[in-house]
């Protein structure tokens, strides 16, 4: 944030996914970020779930638009994908919900996580003005790697969403070099090399290079993909920025009724937060 003195004194307002990375350092906190797959089992469990992530202190919300042939999911998610299409979720209606939920007081950051099919068939213009009315602040678009057509990400950059870029342990480290420069928000470090889903770690041999990777970028640089229960989020928001949970959240709605969120994913949503939190 800049500002200068005297009577023209300014202050640049930044996006909320920086205001809050901004306050989770200075209070010396890590991010928790909760992916949440739009419309499974139903558009009002998702109204629900982000009601609950926000009472119960999560920092960042994904919310995950379906597509029925999601790049890099495990069968979790998967799944969870192929239902809310089956429901009848569209990214129109996410997008209708979201835009409610922002004028009934939801102000937590959301990032729409999407593969590039579902935001051609809308229309790239025509997403991007959707995701500013519901007041979106950032977008990952797993499918499209950031050198090509990156004309792509800049019509949402132009209203103000973030482009949030992906890098893993294995990436070149030309493009690394590249991802953790032209991110913004948060840099989405993919900590395996495979599916997402539930994962039993022994170790993290990752960490060294999170850390270095943290030295180099100028945003915070945040673990996704496999961390499956509160201590790996424990254990990994000791060396990055903040920890991305997927599976074991959307797992767990799948359980509950389509209509109501049951008490166990409100307290798999509590666990998590302690745990990053404590």
């Amino acid at each position: 944030m800049e500002s200068c003195c005297g009577p023209q004194s300014h202050q640049v307002k930044l996006n909320p996914i920086d205001h809050r990375f901004a306050e989770l350092d200075a209070n010396g906190e890590k991010a928790l970020i909760l992916f949440v797959e739009g419309g499974d089992p139903s558009i009002e469990v998702t109204r629900q779930t982000l009601r609950y992530c926000q009472e119960a202190g999560v920092d960042i919300v994904e919310l995950g638009i379906p597509f029925s042939d999601p790049l890099a999911d495990g069968p979790v998610i998967q799944e969870a994908s192929f239902r809310a299409i089956e429901h009848g979720t569209t990214f129109e209606k996410l997008m209708k919900m979201l835009r409610e939920e922002r004028e009934r007081g939801l102000d937590l950051p959301v990032v729409v996580m999407s593969s590039y099919n579902p935001l051609h068939a809308a229309g790239l213009e025509h997403s991007a003005k959707l995701m500013k009315s519901a007041r979106v602040d950032g977008i990952i678009i797993p499918d499209l790697p950031h050198d090509e057509d990156p004309g792509v990400r800049d019509v949402y950059t132009k209203h103000g969403i973030l482009p949030i870029l992906m890098t893993t342990p294995t990436t070149d480290p030309k493009r690394h070099a590249e991802v953790i420069a032209k991110s913004r928000g948060f840099i989405y470090y993919v900590s395996l090399i495979g599916l997402t889903g539930l994962v039993k770690r022994m170790d993290y041999p990752f960490k060294a290079h999170v850390i270095a990777s943290r030295k180099r970028a100028a945003s915070p640089v945040c673990v996704g993909f496999g961390i499956s229960t509160p201590q790996d989020a424990r254990n990994v928001s000791r060396f990055a920025d903040g920890v991305i949970v997927g599976s074991a959240l959307v797992r767990n709605l799948a359980e509950h009724s389509a209509k109501t969120l049951g008490p166990a994913s409100k307290k798999l949503i509590s666990d998590f937060v302690k745990a990053v939190k404590s």
